[in-house]
């Protein structure tokens, strides 16, 4: 999920984009969820994302189904970095 500033910042024709609910820690919120197209480590994919006003414009969630299944993901503390790799 991003900010619905983030979809009209690239582009993203709205109107093409259903109207779904979205339940999480933060309450209810209504979404706009589009097909795009993510890039993530130098692999492009088609992902099902979600924009809404109630998101943080500097909070991006990743789905599960989309990013998830196509890569792993794991903290290395003492380094300070968020590790992606993919599956191969």
């Amino acid at each position: 999920m991003f900010h619905l500033d983030i979809a009209v910042r690239l582009g993203i024709d709205l109107s093409s984009c259903r109207t779904s609910a979205a339940v999480g820690v933060g309450g209810r919120t209504t979404t706009d969820v589009c097909d795009v197209e993510l890039e993530i480590e130098g692999q492009r994919f088609p992902a099902e994302e979600r924009f809404a006003t109630g998101s943080p414009a500097t909070t991006a969630l990743l789905g599960r189904h989309d990013v998830f299944e196509r890569f792993r993901f794991c903290f290395d503390q003492r380094a300070r970095q968020l590790v992606i790799l993919p599956y191969l």
